[in-house]
């Protein structure tokens, strides 16, 4: 059991090191070959892009995995019905950004109907990457979740450095292909897990008064709506900034964002990904056990996010002129700042997976919902205040008063699911 743990986590080692390697070194690239303002129109896009993933989702691919916690599996209905709920909800989201782009920031229909692609093939892509999950396939899995990153990175190098090709539009065409190529590649398996596209249609043509169809879309709302207020001060910063400050200050906000999610990404991964399946299955079967690597799996990543914080605050303009050249050195003062969250963020990868168990969730959507409304209130404020350092400065209150909630709370659940045992001993 050691060791086909230790062969998966090297997997997902592998997996995280090469997609977070391939990812940066694409933006950074970017960040070099367009100007900052160009970079941060992009970036911004790409933030609405980002938000729109689990607003068309809706949270499938989370319900997933607790209805595998009690069931053991995910049966082909589930997923049919899933992907029914996916392509009417794709379409209704992007037919409303495109109605609405008039009041909007967002009003280039062309580059927003490009990028729109990312968002199919990505709830497409998440879904099969959950049922590798829950099925312990973590090789084909590692793959599947590099693949992409790898894929952007050689049309980019191919589109900039060979056709010599620079523009937005061919950037933009260059990530929805590579989501598209994605799929291509692993069709045979998507074949093999996915029911037969005629019954998916047939599906379809029954979402709205099927029962069944109904009753998954009610209980993976929630999960949805929590993902999206999540992303609201990550991806939603780099909007806020747009607004805010313009392209050139999204531009340079943009820029910290992606390396605190690459320095963020291997926790990350490792506790969505590996672990969560397990979380699931733990929290009916052993709450004793997931109590011990609750705190556990906290202190390790509490001291691990000391330890990045303390390296990138202390050279964070060698980190941004590295990755990002001279033009963007003014950021590394947003950098120091947003380094202070690592410690508090990276045990939030756990205390908030154990709220994504049972039926928790409700407890983390409220949280959410104070959090975000907590942020625009100190995003605002403190933007005027500081500028632009000011919101990232919000960023770092709201995620330890989050992350703190958070922890107190998977804590008293945990006592209660272990205490009532105890008694009868």
């Amino acid at each position: 059991m050691i060791k086909n743990n230790l062969r998966n986590l090297s997997y997902i080692w592998f997996s995280s090191v090469t997609s977070v390697a391939t990812a940066f070194l694409s933006q950074s690239i970017l960040a070099r070959v367009l100007s900052v303002t160009d970079f941060g129109y992009f970036s911004s896009y790409m933030g609405l892009i980002n938000l729109l993933v689990p607003t068309a989702g809706l949270g499938l691919t989370s319900y997933w995995l607790k209805s595998y916690g009690k069931n053991k599996a995910i049966s082909k209905e589930l997923i049919a019905a899933s992907l029914s709920i996916v392509l009417i909800s794709y379409v209704i989201t992007c037919f409303l950004v495109i109605l609405t782009s008039t009041y909007h920031a967002f009003d280039n229909i062309l580059f927003f109907g490009v990028l729109s692609l990312i968002i199919i093939s990505r709830l497409i892509s998440d879904m099969f990457s959950t049922i590798l999950q829950v099925k312990g396939r973590f090789f084909k899995f590692a793959i599947a979740q590099s693949a992409l990153p790898v894929i952007r990175l050689v049309l980019l190098l191919l589109v900039i450095y060979v056709l010599r090709l620079e523009s937005l539009n061919a950037i933009a065409v260059i990530w929805s292909i590579s989501s598209v190529i994605l799929l291509l590649i692993f069709y045979k398996t998507l074949r093999d897990e996915f029911p037969n596209p005629l019954y998916i249609i047939q599906r379809l043509t029954v979402s709205f008064s099927d029962g069944y169809t109904k009753s998954v879309l009610s209980k993976s709302f929630i999960f949805g709506l929590t993902g999206l207020l999540y992303l609201g001060w990550s991806q939603g910063h780099i909007v806020f900034a747009k607004f805010y400050f313009g392209d050139y200050g999204a531009g340079m906000y943009s820029s910290v964002i992606i390396i605190g999610m690459a320095i963020s990404m291997f926790p990350n991964v490792v506790f969505s990904k590996l672990l969560a399946p397990k979380y699931h299955e733990f929290i009916y079967s052993n709450p004793f056990q997931l109590k011990k690597l609750f705190w556990l799996a906290n202190l390790a990543l509490f001291t691990l996010g000391i330890i990045a914080m303390v390296i990138v605050y202390s050279i964070s303009e060698f980190i941004v002129g590295i990755a990002f050249g001279d033009k963007y050195l003014e950021a590394a003062s947003i950098l120091k700042i947003i380094s202070m969250t690592f410690p508090m963020r990276f045990c939030g990868f756990n205390s908030g997976l154990i709220l994504t168990t049972r039926n928790f969730q409700p407890v983390k959507f409220r949280l959410l919902i104070i959090a975000v409304v907590l942020n625009i209130i100190l995003a605002v404020l403190l933007s005027n205040l500081h500028g632009i350092e000011g919101l990232a400065f919000s960023i770092v209150v709201t995620e330890f008063l989050l992350v703190l909630g958070y922890t107190i709370i998977a804590n008293i659940r945990l006592n209660q699911l272990c205490t009532p045992t105890k008694s009868m001993h």
